[in-house]
């Protein structure tokens, strides 16, 4: 009972940590883009899946296990033992047919040949071991033992794959259950002798858990399952079905489903009475792997597990659960390089701060690894990555259920079996491997911005100071692509490597490390250019450099378009009446370093415009210092107009909560008062819907030519200031706003757009458009301390 407490523990921690990671992706999903949303979607319906499949899993774990007969000495009623062989070396038969034969209890051992082999038929005559050789090898191995079974009498048939050994115990310890008139088959557990592989200690460790928790649960409930091997059939309960299932590569499970439909039961012997030889590479481990997952997969969609029959709910429950731990493994391929793509391109489910899906993903795996440790203290870090590395072949196994896809049987060590990974393992390792790769030249290019080369970091958008995430982000994917190598590594250590493999490996490392120099002198060899103000190293900067007629990066910037976000409020909240739109007409960039955002007019007097903001949300100033935004802006004079230069809180991304968000605007300005632009805060008890604000005049006129927006957000203390052309016009602290109301705990995200009519500026004029707001670049500062004084 104890075994079980521990098991439904480790459990219940794994369902804890997988509710808070779909909490996370509920409330903080990143949806702004197509690559984003589809991205978020399935990290959602997946960690659905391995909820799901974790509560069923701690579901079944609970309980003691049941009540079995005591074993018999004699059975009356003959046995046949099948050793199903197809190519495997003699060397790997010969312990295992002597074993069998030599078990206690009368019986009669078979040798089931379909590699045929004239070597192993003459040794079996030798040693009085009966030999079957089939005219052809259709339905893999359950054509050969239903081959055998229709030239055999036993009332009860023991199967054994060629490479699993049966204690001389085997059948005295399993036949006494058969006193059970239903019951059609005893399984006893699929053990793997010790090998100091890797592969093989992962697929060892990898399977414990099943057999030591699982499948005692299932057989509490009545839906122990066949693994092929290391199993006693009733023949009778065969005969009825028609023998082996033979219409899939899994032929155990799907036999055993038929054999419960028809209210046969089935017992389960935990005691490992055999044991054999696990995947002896990647490649056989894979193949395997891709095997029983497309097995699980086609019981999930089969028609048999679903319509009425003698299966039990839970039963039901038992079988679907074969197929949802397969499912819930390939949440681990977007694991696997969501780090590497945000890094690459900005692309992210969430809309946190990158430090958080990182750190989820990695106690995920920890969380997993523990688990599975405390279920079964021989589990450790070789079963977790065989797990990681096998999600791979599940979704290949997956497409093969959906798909149908003849794919030829491959014996585990059948000598048959091709050495060379499988092509669509090959290119879905690869694309993980070269993403991850990629993400690392990427991350020694941000990481010599930290030791003072500015420019990688700010080509790429990143902040080039306390970016420690970056280099835990290039420890994830290192993890992630020495991983993934594994599989071509196999199980070769490096001083067993070819010469020709070790100068390959050596070329592959030098030509990465060339490629980080080169993309870092690239970027780093020219000074980064910094506008007039010396405020420190850019954390972000947008100089709208493209051609004529081009549109700012879709990888820096969202596109709002239509009259309101999809949930928020018409008109934006504010009654403006322009329609946002992504057409060169209303956004795009002079050609002489400048965006243009274009409000225009039709004849029917639609207003169309644009608006943008960046998709980074995580712009806040450091501990103790200062965060800088600023824009240099040509303002347009057409009345009417709004135009704005502003941030908001993040967290409105998520809930669209306004003014609980917080919003800072560092140009407010309306066409038809050319002279006077206004700072303004918006936040809970800020005297909304116009918020704390000031005006800045000049009377010379912001609409003739450029003129410099700066706020300074600092820490210490806590205060906004607003400046035009480095000249202070207003200051707000916390302690003006009162505590519960300071709404700039969390970081922001920028916002460039040109609105028309609405509830400030009042209604427009059609003979002032097309009227544009022109922006030569906005960039946001990181100071530690005060910035230096605007000049």
């Amino acid at each position: 009972m104890k075994k079980h407490r521990f098991g439904s523990v480790a459990l219940l921690l794994a369902l804890q940590h997988a509710l808070a990671f779909e909490a996370v992706l509920l409330f903080f999903g990143r949806t702004a883009s197509t690559a984003e949303f589809l991205l978020w979607l399935g990290m959602v319906a997946l960690q659905l899946v391995v909820i799901w499949h974790t509560s069923v899993a701690w579901l079944t774990t609970r309980g003691p296990d049941p009540v079995s007969p005591p074993g018999s000495e004699r059975w009356s009623g003959g046995i046949d033992v099948f050793i199903t062989v197809c190519g495997e070396p003699i060397d790997v038969l010969i312990p295992v047919i002597r074993a069998a034969r030599d078990m206690d209890l009368a019986h009669e051992t078979w040798v089931l040949d379909d590699g045929p082999s004239q070597e192993l038929r003459d040794w079996c005559q030798a040693e009085g071991v009966g030999y079957f050789s089939r005219p052809s090898r259709s339905h893999g191995k359950a054509g050969n033992v239903n081959y055998a079974l229709a030239r055999t009498q036993g009332e009860l048939v023991a199967v054994f794959d060629a490479d699993h050994r049966p204690d001389r115990s085997f059948l005295r310890k399993t036949v006494g259950r058969f006193a059970d008139e239903k019951l059609a088959f005893v399984q006893t557990p699929q053990s793997y002798a010790a090998r100091r592989t890797l592969v093989a200690r992962g697929a060892k460790e990898a399977q414990y858990p099943f057999y030591k928790h699982v499948m005692p649960g299932k057989a509490r409930r009545g839906a122990a399952i066949c693994v092929g091997t290391n199993v006693v059939f009733r023949r009778a309960a065969l005969e009825q079905i028609g023998g082996v299932y033979s219409g899939s590569q899994t032929e155990d499970v799907h036999t055993s489903l038929r054999l419960h439909s028809l209210g046969w039961r089935s017992a389960f012997v935990s005691e490992h009475l055999a044991r054999g030889l696990p995947p002896d590479d990647w490649r056989a481990y894979l193949r395997q792997q891709r095997r029983w997952a497309r097995g699980a997969f086609e019981v999930l969609l089969s028609a048999q597990l679903w319509k009425r029959s003698k299966l039990t709910s839970r039963q039901r429950l038992q079988y679907s659960m074969l197929g949802t731990h397969y499912l819930s493994s390939i949440i681990f391929l977007p694991m696997s390089i969501l780090p590497g793509i945000y890094l690459l391109g900005r692309v992210s489910p969430l809309s946190v701060d990158p430090v958080v899906p990182l750190g989820l993903m990695l106690s995920a795996m920890v969380t997993v690894t523990l688990a599975n440790r405390i279920q079964d203290g021989s589990y450790g870090v070789a079963g977790a990555i065989a797990h990681a590395v096998a999600s791979p072949a599940h979704v290949l196994g997956l497409l093969d259920a959906l798909t149908r896809r003849n794919v030829d049987w491959e014996p585990t060590h059948g000598s048959v079996a091709s050495r060379r990974p499988a092509l669509s393992y090959t290119v879905f390792r690869g694309a993980i491997v070269v993403v991850n790769l990629a993400a690392i030249i990427v991350g020694a290019v941000i990481g010599l911005a930290r030791l003072g080369h500015a420019r990688p970091a700010a080509f790429l958008g990143l902040a080039a100071a306390d970016d420690a995430w970056v280099f835990a982000t290039m420890a994830w994917c290192s993890a992630m692509a020495v991983m993934f190598l594994l599989p071509s590594i196999r199980r070769y250590r490096i001083a067993q490597m070819s010469r020709r493999v070790r100068w390959w490996a050596l070329a592959t490392c030098c030509a990465v490390l060339a490629l980080a120099a080169t993309v870092a002198e690239q970027f780093s060899s020219t000074p980064y250019a910094r506008p007039s103000s010396p405020a420190g190293p850019a954390v972000w900067r947008e100089d709208f450099s493209g051609p004529a007629g081009a549109q700012p990066s879709e990888r820096d910037w969202f596109f709002s378009t239509g009259h309101h976000y999809p949930g928020g409020p018409p008109n934006w909240g504010t009654g403006e009446i322009q329609e946002y739109t992504r057409s060169q007409d209303n956004l795009r960039m002079d050609g002489a370093g400048n965006l243009e955002i274009v409000a225009t007019v039709d004849r029917d007097e639609d207003y169309r415009s644009a608006r943008i903001e960046t998709r980074r949300s995580d712009f806040r100033p450091p501990a103790g210092g200062t965060l800088r935004i600023q824009a240099r802006v040509k303002l347009p004079a057409a009345r009417g107009s709004w135009a704005t230069f502003w941030a908001l809180g993040r967290s409105f991304r998520t809930d669209l909560r306004w003014p609980e968000s917080g919003e800072i605007d560092a140009i407010e300005y309306r066409g038809s008062r050319p002279d006077e632009v206004y700072g303004v805060l918006h936040c809970p008890q800020c005297g909304e819907p116009v918020g704390k604000r000031s005006r800045y005049a000049d009377h010379a006129g912001l609409a003739d030519d450029f003129h410099t927006y700066t706020v300074d957000w600092r820490t210490q203390p806590d205060r906004i200031d607003w400046y035009v052309d480095g000249q202070l016009y207003q200051s707000i602290s916390r302690a003006m706003i009162t505590e519960q109301n300071w709404a700039f705990d969390q970081p922001v995200f920028l916002l460039l757009n040109l609105a028309v009519g609405g509830d400030w500026p009042g209604p427009p004029h059609a003979s002032d458009y097309p009227a544009t707001m022109k922006v030569d670049y906005v960039e946001a500062r990181s100071c530690l301390g005060d910035c230096p004084p605007l000049q």
